[in-house]
């Protein structure tokens, strides 16, 4: 009986014990399970926050390069209508510029037209002459500025053809050919239909053949008959023209 009763609180003692490691090992199992359960939520929640901060950084960098790309829209039109102001303000310095340039052109043909009145009303006609045919621009004049330059030019290019003729006509008699070409080529620039028109050609044309010119000698002599039929000299001409032939 007393064996039976050692028996009984033996296997109680170990049932005791066994449920209690039992137990012990499940409470460490939770409270591992549960301490296992923590550190994942926080490597999850750690996980979650660095993911926070990529989108917020790739966001970030989106936002920062779509401002870029809208601030160098601004700067390409700003210097576009900073080249297009520029391109104005030089148009607009050339048209200043043009009207200056006109104005001094018109006022120096005006001062230059006033000053050859005042050569012809002194008679020095090839100056007077000269000024108006090299110095006086008459598309710078006005309808009045150009009456007057066209009535001016037309009687005193003659006389100053005329003077130079005469000019010529005195270096020529004392063989002075050089001189003589000179002016009675001057004289043609101011007139070639004057009366003494054909005397400038033929004499020209002597002076070339007195320095040995055969070439503008013949020019001369060719000119007469092609442009003054009427002249007194062409008679003259042919058979001179006839005689260089033979040379």
């Amino acid at each position: 009986m007393g064996d039976k009763k050692n028996i009984k609180k033996t296997v109680w003692l170990y049932a005791v014990i066994l449920f209690t490691s039992a137990f012990v090992v499940l409470l460490l199992t939770y409270y591992s399970q549960i301490k296992t359960d923590k550190s994942l939520n926080e490597y999850i929640g750690k996980l979650t926050n660095e993911e926070k901060k990529s989108l917020l950084y790739q966001n970030n960098l989106n936002s920062a390069l779509e401002e870029k790309n809208n601030l160098n829209k601004e700067i390409a039109n700003l210097e576009k209508q900073l080249e297009n102001e520029k391109n104005k303000l030089k148009t607009s310095k050339n048209e200043i510029e043009n009207v200056r340039k006109n104005y001094l052109e018109t006022m120096n043909s005006y001062d230059q037209l006033l000053l050859a009145k005042k050569e012809y009303d002194n008679k020095n006609y090839v100056k007077s002459a000269d000024i108006l045919m090299n110095n006086c621009d008459n598309n710078n004049l006005n309808s009045i500025g150009k009456d007057m330059y066209n009535n001016l030019s037309v009687d005193v290019f003659d006389k100053a053809a005329r003077d130079l003729y005469m000019q010529g006509y005195k270096s020529y008699k004392q063989k002075l050919y050089y001189d003589a070409i000179q002016k009675f080529g001057d004289s043609l620039n101011f007139s070639k239909h004057n009366y003494l028109s054909d005397d400038c050609y033929y004499l020209k044309a002597y002076s070339y053949l007195n320095i040995g010119d055969k070439v503008n000698s013949r020019k001369d002599f060719e000119e007469i008959l092609n442009n003054y039929k009427d002249s007194s000299y062409t008679k003259e001409v042919k058979r001179l023209l006839k005689v260089l032939d033979n040379y």
